[in-house]
């Protein structure tokens, strides 16, 4: 338990002189710059979940497999590749039932779940509608993505740069002091509150809320669901140390 603790304290200590070393003892200026650029989506990613209950495992099995079959064969008549498509294990367990807010035994339950990468959006509708039609129980964890998110991120962490730049240069200003040179640039803050943080400021996320929404096939005749991938954002920041001179 002591050597728990020492050991403990050791890493604080760690963190905290790490933080401490990267702030220079002369008169300095430490800020954050951030910036985000904005493109369209060209790939989704989603997991589908099959479940099924039964008193007998074979049965539930049976239900999953077969709809997890479907599933999977109509990924390939809409030519998705099979390094886009990943099946997890069977998933076997204790299957329940909620009567009048109370949890029953029925039997075993049976899950699997299966990753898939769309990477022609415009084959959305006929994919949702495969989905359905295979009895999904659940659809989770959609994602629209850019296959090129690596130049959005670029653009952002110069943008970043440049919002730290004049941000420095508004504060230098403001005390009356001139901007000197850059002593340090990270995408990790250093400041002792956020060390323990140490993970790059980042990222490529969705700009606007998706959902899912009613289904039919592109190829039935019938109005496609709408559809609108909005935009996904690239966002960074960097945190700057410049030194100020007299």
């Amino acid at each position: 338990m002591i050597r728990s603790v020492l050991s403990i304290l050791s890493a604080c200590i760690a963190v905290s002189s790490f933080a401490e070393s990267q702030l220079p003892s002369a008169p300095h200026v430490y800020v954050e710059g951030s910036a985000s650029i904005s493109a369209p989506p060209d790939q989704l990613k989603v997991t589908i979940y099959y479940e099924a209950h039964d008193a007998s495992v074979e049965v539930a099995k049976a239900q999953v497999d077969e709809r997890s079959r479907a599933f999977i064969t109509a990924c390939g008549e809409l030519q998705i590749q099979d390094q886009d498509i990943s099946s997890a294990m069977l998933q076997v367990g204790p299957g329940y039932e909620y009567v009048d807010g109370d949890s029953r035994p029925s039997g075993t339950q049976v899950s699997r779940s299966i990753n898939v990468t769309l990477r022609d959006l415009g084959k959305y509708s006929d994919f949702i509608a495969a989905v359905m039609a295979s009895h999904v129980s659940a659809i989770s964890n959609a994602e629209m993505e850019s296959s090129q998110a690596k130049e959005p991120i670029a653009r952002a962490q110069n943008d970043a740069l440049a919002d730290a730049r004049a941000r420095a240069e508004r504060l230098a200003s403001a005390a009356n002091a001139k901007l000197g040179r850059v002593y340090s640039i990270s995408e990790f803050g250093v400041r002792n509150e956020e060390a323990a943080a140490m993970y790059p400021s980042r990222s490529v996320v969705a700009a606007q809320p998706y959902r899912f929404g009613t289904v039919t096939s592109a190829s039935s005749g019938v109005s496609p669901e709408p559809f609108t991938p909005g935009l996904v954002s690239a966002t960074a920041h960097v945190y700057v140390v410049h030194l100020l001179e007299k």
